[in-house]
C-alpha cells in the first residue's frame, strides 16, 4: 500500500497519508505524490475540490527526519519538497483537511493553505522549528503570523508550544472541533458540499480570499534559502541526530 492513497471520486480529490508506523512522517515520495496529484487536477473539470486526511491516531509528525540526516533533502527548483511548497498556494480549488492526533511542523504549516480545517478534540499541532535549529516553511512565516498575530506565531515558531483543539478553533486556525473518531467522515461531509456548487462562484471565492496572500512564492523562497543554510549547521545537525535517535523504535 502506498504511503499516500489518492482517490479520486464525486468531484473531490482525496489525498490520504498512509504511512502510520512513523506517524505519517512525510518523505520525498510522499511529497512527490501528493504535488502531481494536486497540479494534475487543477485543470480536471471533474474535481471540485481537494482533501486531505490520515490514517492512523496522527495526522503528521512532520518532515522525515532520517531524510534530513542522509543528506538527501533538498529545496532547489523541482525537488519534491519545493515542488511541495509551491503547489499548495498554487492550487485553485479549495482545499479541506481532517486532522487528529498530532500535526507537527509541516503537518500544521501545510494547514495555513486550506479553505476549510476539520479536526477532533486528539488534535495537538506545533511547529517547534527553532528548537530543532529550523525556519518555518511552505509560506508560514507570513501566513501564520496574519491568522494568529506575531505574538501567538512567535510562541509556536520560537517556544514550540503545542495548540490543542479548542484553543486552535478560538485562535482562527481550525473552523471547528468534531467528535473524535469522526473527523475524517465530516471533512468528506464538507468536501462533499463543496463539490457540488458552482464552480465558477467557488473559484472565485477562494481567488479573492487568498489575495492578502500577494508575494507568497517570493516568501517561500527566502525561508527554502534560510532553511537549507540552517539545515547545514552543526548545531542543527546535532539537535537532529539527537531527535531520531530519541524516537529509534526499541
Amino acid at each position: 500500500m502506498s504511503d499516500i492513497i489518492v482517490h479520486k471520486n464525486d468531484g473531490i480529490l482525496r489525498l490520504t497519508l498512509n504511512r502510520v508506523v512513523k506517524r505519517n512522517a512525510l518523505t520525498a515520495e510522499m511529497y512527490l505524490s501528493m504535488s502531481n496529484a494536486l497540479d494534475e487536477v487543477r485543470t480536471d473539470a471533474s474535481i471540485k475540490v481537494a482533501l486531505i486526511d490520515a490514517e492512523g491516531p496522527h495526522f503528521s509528525a512532520g518532515n522525515d527526519i532520517a531524510e534530513f540526516l542522509g543528506g538527501s533533502y533538498s529545496l532547489n527548483p523541482g525537488s519534491p519538497w519545493r515542488r511541495f511548497a509551491e503547489s499548495l498556494p498554487a492550487f485553485n480549488k479549495p482545499i479541506v483537511a481532517a486532522v487528529q492526533g498530532y500535526a507537527v511542523g509541516i503537518g500544521l504549516t501545510m494547514l495555513l493553505h486550506c479553505d476549510i480545517v476539520l479536526v477532533d478534540g486528539t488534535a495537538k499541532l506545533s511547529a517547534p522549528f527553532a528548537q530543532l535549529g529550523l525556519v518555518p516553511e511552505v509560506g508560514s512565516s507570513g501566513l501564520l503570523p496574519a491568522r494568529v498575530g506575531n505574538l501567538k506565531a512567535n510562541e509556536v515558531f520560537l517556544l514550540g508550544r503545542i495548540i490543542e483543539a479548542a484553543e486552535a478553533e478560538r485562535l482562527g486556525l481550525v473552523n471547528t472541533v468534531v467528535p473524535e473518531g469522526k473527523v475524517r467522515e465530516a471533512a468528506h461531509e464538507v468536501a462533499g458540499q463543496i463539490a457540488k456548487l458552482p464552480e465558477a462562484s467557488v473559484a472565485h471565492i477562494k481567488r479573492l480570499g487568498r489575495s492578502t496572500d500577494v508575494g507568497i512564492m517570493e516568501r517561500i523562497e527566502s525561508e527554502c534559502e534560510a532553511f537549507i543554510e540552517c539545515l547545514s549547521s552543526e548545531q542543527t545537525k546535532v539537535i537532529l541526530a539527537g531527535l531520531k535517535q530519541h524516537h529509534r523504535p526499541r
